[in-house]
């Protein structure tokens, strides 16, 4: 028969140790503590009972014992009891867990990086494209500027997303996305190189400037210093070995006759050939002499007012093409005397070679005389200053000229220093004069002396010829002969 009840009640606060106390929990730790007014009670339950709550209390005791010894005991005693292939297992998948972790960061820093770059990069070179090309900058630029934000948010996205993959799994790159990035990277190594050119150009310019200046104020400073009468000078010039000049034959005076007109005198055929069109030799002057001291490869001085104000070097062909004045190496070079063209007494046409700098250094502004007849009227006159003596030449000829021997512009200027007789230097003046791109009423005679400056224009080159101020001319006087030139 069961019990209920009561005593059932009783019996049941007895095993699990709340009796006697008003029905409170007590805890498990306490239940091994025997109360005395449980002793009798006790006793009254059968003795099945008893060893079922006896069995009960000692399996809680020895799960609280195993549990405290569990918290006391070091943690790498507890893993050893744990299978080597389980632990191997989880040291792999904890290492993988982490490098895979490091990995997508760095993969999530680099792409945001290499997206700040190529938004920079993309904006400064669209930015230029657009203001050169397109004709209302501003909203494609803005436009250009929103697509660029979002390429940056997708690159952003996709570094997102790596990271969240844990390094898993790698998805490549679609075809419109490598194009857009090699595009960026093309865009960025152009700018680089346009960078870098203007940059080098800027620097070459400076530094050209800087030379020209600092060799224009040492010449103007030694020209202010006379050397006095007697003053010892050191100033040696190697000057050319020169045919003895031969005196011209003498000419017989025809008779005067009963003629209405009387016959001129004739000239000899040789006047040119041996006549003197330099002085050589002598005492140098202050100003040329200290700046050949520095180079003893200058030959002359060349001044165009507001153009051009340089010295000119004599040794071949190609060494100055690329080397200042100090023989050190620059792109823009140094003006040169042809080699076949030599500074003598008896050389007839002087032949000057220089680059078409764009910049407008050497003889970068030359072909201002091409575009503009005002710019040849304003500066007409050439400053030529020898080692010796200070000589002046007024324009006469602007040519365009092809190098091309098939071509109609072909005209060999290059080859004549000096001329056979009377007739051909005429005749060679006479091709300057047609061909030229303007008539310039300038009179030019068998004895004057030429000067031709010669530079590039891409394939052809640009030729402009100035004959010598004869004794008693002034620039005054032939300044109003100038101001009638005109295209022809």
């Amino acid at each position: 028969m069961s019990e209920t009840g009561e005593p059932r009640r009783r019996r049941r606060q007895i095993i699990d140790g709340t009796a006697g106390d008003g029905g409170a929990q007590r805890t498990p730790g306490e239940r091994d503590i025997p109360r005395a007014h449980t002793d009798e009670a006790f006793a009254a339950i059968p003795a099945k009972a008893q060893e079922g709550a006896a069995a009960r209390r000692r399996r809680a005791q020895h799960q609280e014992g195993a549990q405290a010894d569990a918290e006391r005991e070091p943690v790498y005693e507890r893993i050893s009891r744990v299978p080597a292939h389980e632990r191997a297992d989880g040291d792999r998948m904890d290492g993988a867990k982490h490098a895979a972790k490091r990995g997508a960061q760095k993969a999530a820093d680099g792409a945001k990086k290499a997206a700040k770059t190529a938004k920079r990069a993309a904006i400064g070179i669209g930015g230029m494209l657009l203001l050169l090309w397109e004709e209302d900058a501003k909203p494609a630029l803005a436009k250009l500027a929103g697509k660029l934000r979002g390429t940056v948010g997708a690159a952003d996205d996709d570094a997102k997303a790596e990271a969240r993959e844990s390094g898993a799994g790698k998805t490549g790159l679609s075809r419109e996305e490598w194009i857009r990035r090699i595009a960026v990277v093309c865009l960025a190594c152009m700018a680089c190189y346009c960078l870098f050119m203007i940059g080098s150009i800027l620097l070459r310019t400076i530094r050209t400037n800087k030379l020209t200046d600092d060799l224009s104020r040492m010449k103007r400073e030694a020209a202010i210093h006379t050397p006095e009468p007697g003053e010892e000078r050191n100033f040696t010039v190697f000057i050319p070995e020169t045919p003895t000049p031969v005196p011209p034959e003498e000419t017989p005076v025809p008779r005067t006759t009963a003629q209405p007109t009387p016959t001129p005198t004739p000239r000899p055929l040789d006047t040119v050939k041996t006549a003197i069109y330099h002085e050589v030799g002598g005492d140098a002057l202050p100003e040329m002499e200290k700046l050949y001291n520095e180079n003893r490869d200058l030959i002359a001085w060349i001044g165009i007012e507001e153009v051009l104000d340089l010295p000119v070097m004599y040794r071949d062909n190609s060494y100055y093409l690329y080397r200042d004045f100090y023989k050190k190496k620059n792109t823009a070079g140094t003006l040169f005397l042809d080699v076949n063209h030599p500074f003598k007494e008896h050389t007839q046409n002087l032949l000057l070679h220089g680059h078409n700098m764009k910049d407008g250094t050497m003889f970068g502004r030359l072909a201002q005389y091409e575009q503009d007849i005002s710019y040849l009227k304003n500066h007409a006159f050439i400053d030529f200053d020898t080692l010796w003596k200070r000589e002046k030449y007024v324009i006469f000829a602007v040519l365009h000229v092809s190098l091309d021997v098939k071509s109609d512009d072909f005209f060999n200027y290059y080859s004549y220093p000096t001329f056979s007789s009377d007739a051909a230097f005429e005749s060679y003046v006479t091709q300057l004069q047609l061909r030229s791109m303007y008539a310039i009423p300038v009179d030019v005679n068998p004895g004057d002396a030429l000067l031709t400056l010669s530079t590039c224009l891409d394939e052809d080159r640009l030729v402009i010829v100035a004959r010598k101020l004869r004794e008693g001319e002034t620039k005054h006087d032939l300044r109003s002969a100038v101001r009638l030139a005109t295209r022809q």
